[in-house]
């Protein structure tokens, strides 16, 4: 039998959290809470980013928009229906 245990990282984090919080181990906690505060950071700090970049605030917004639109268009263009 094939093991159907979902292997997404958010599932694969979310047992990681669990395991060390069965353990009660304060070492592991800490240790799993510091992951996830760091991921926390990294993934708002991409929002953050993105925000800035569509709101055209971020100081080369205009150029990664203009570039990111023309690859855009070439995708689409390439597109067979």
């Amino acid at each position: 039998m094939q093991d159907e245990t979902c292997q997404c990282d958010y599932c694969k984090l979310s047992r990681r959290v669990h395991d060390a919080i069965d353990s009660r181990d304060p070492d592991k906690l800490i240790e799993i809470l510091t992951e996830v505060m760091n991921h926390l950071c990294d993934v708002e700090f991409d929002r953050d980013y993105d925000h800035c970049i569509l709101d055209g605030s971020w100081p080369s917004a205009v150029e990664q928009l203009e570039e990111a639109l023309k690859n855009a268009k070439k995708k689409r263009d390439s597109i067979v229906v």
